[in-house]
């Protein structure tokens, strides 16, 4: 049977690939977004800026990628808490084992 340790060491070594994934994706989304809002601008109806701006975040599009991106940032929020977590088990194990030599 594997240590407390070893199996966090494991956990960080599954999740941090799974993280930088969810990283680079939430990235992708956001800037998808900026593309998607150009193009909307593009076509956008108004006499100001200000008309063509609220045009352009009124459209399901931009919706649409607003929801692409909180889902994203979550998927990313939730990887980096999991390997937090590992590091701090580490972190208790440490203090434990440092307080440990101390006592005994």
């Amino acid at each position: 049977m594997k240590k407390s340790t070893e199996v966090w060491l494991d956990n960080i070594e599954e999740l941090a690939p799974k993280y930088a994934e969810a990283k680079a994706n939430s990235f992708q989304v956001q800037e998808f977004k900026k593309t998607q809002r150009s193009m909307l601008y593009g076509r956008a109806f108004g006499k100001t800026v200000a008309d063509k701006e609220h045009w352009v975040n009124i459209q399901p599009e931009m919706e649409q990628a607003n929801k692409a991106i909180a889902i994203a940032i979550e998927a990313e929020e939730e990887l980096r808490w999991r390997l937090k977590q590992n590091e701090l088990r580490i972190e208790v194990w440490r203090t434990e084992q440092a307080n440990q030599r101390m006592v005994g």
